[in-house]
């Protein structure tokens, strides 16, 4: 408990533990669509390997309601150089394609968590449009060159905690933003689709809730440079729960807790879990029932 309220006072999304294989890979560029693509060669793993070289616990919004998140464990992915980074894509339902965008993931470097598979990515600072071929063999890229803004997500996220992961998404675009103050998204209206902490055992899940999309424009500021957003959020927490009083007694709805951010977004699948104390007291601010706590949830 003392834990989980270091990571609330607060302090999974993707762990993922790639093994460590560095692959040469050549570049190759055609046209697609009019466009100049450039083809990076992926190597293949898949099940005829019979290598577990890749584990994921897969946290997603409709994951996250069920008791366990499966699958856990894979054997069909993809890897390679590109732009001078380790890509590793996973087949995350296992059909054997790897361009299911929004479903497949990719892995940065040796970034533990993974990433929903985006039309657009960033690599290196720099925002790039992506295809990938179904068998998974290749991933194509193209310099980005629609209009673009400059995001600050975790400055102003008030919390004792670091953000270890947050996705935000619009349309076909999934970029984790909790690593970089200032970082590149092509402009739009985002929804928060997912964050998530954890400081030793304890961790807890964030999910947009009643939060606000962040619109991300192209704006310049006075000197020229371009306009950062930046999103103040996190602390201070606030509890929510149902409850029903009947003469002398108050009764709180056991799972009814919830806990919220100064945006309305919603702090979920806390481990260990919160055991608040009630005290009801009446206009006076005197007790009138015994205190009383959650047994857990």
């Amino acid at each position: 408990m003392k834990k989980i309220s270091a990571i609330l006072a607060l302090g999974l999304s993707f762990l993922i533990i790639t093994s460590n294989i560095n692959l040469q890979s050549t570049e190759e560029t055609q046209p697609i669509h009019g466009k100049n693509w450039k083809d990076y060669p992926l190597s293949l793993v898949d099940k005829t390997n019979n290598k577990l070289n890749v584990r994921v616990k897969i946290l997603t919004p409709p994951l996250m309601q069920k008791p366990k998140h499966v699958p856990t464990e894979f054997t069909a992915f993809a890897t390679g150089k590109v732009e001078g980074v380790e890509l590793t894509l996973i087949d995350e339902n296992d059909n054997g394609e790897y361009d299911e965008i929004g479903t497949d993931l990719i892995v940065f470097g040796k970034s533990p968590y993974g990433v929903p598979l985006s039309k657009i990515i960033n690599i290196n600072k720099k925002l790039y449009e992506c295809k990938v071929a179904s068998n998974g063999d290749r991933i194509s890229l193209i310099p980005y060159d629609g209009k673009y803004g400059v995001l600050d997500f975790i400055s102003n996220f008030k919390c004792q905690s670091k953000l270890d992961y947050a996705i935000l998404n619009l349309d076909d675009i999934y970029i984790d933003v909790a690593n970089d103050k200032n970082i590149l998204l092509p402009c739009g209206i985002y929804k928060f689709w997912l964050g998530y902490m954890q400081e030793g055992t304890s961790h807890v899940t964030i999910k947009q809730n009643g939060m606000q999309p962040i619109e991300i424009t192209d704006e310049l500021n006075s000197d020229g440079q371009r306009k950062v957003t930046a999103i103040k959020w996190g602390a201070s927490f606030r509890l929510d729960f149902q409850f029903e009083a009947n003469n002398e007694k108050v009764k709180v709805i056991y799972g009814s807790l919830k806990v919220y951010g100064s945006t309305n977004e919603e702090y979920f699948n806390i481990f260990p879990s919160l055991s608040p104390q009630i005290e009801v007291k009446d206009s006076n601010n005197l007790p009138v029932v015994p205190k009383g706590s959650f047994p857990g949830c």
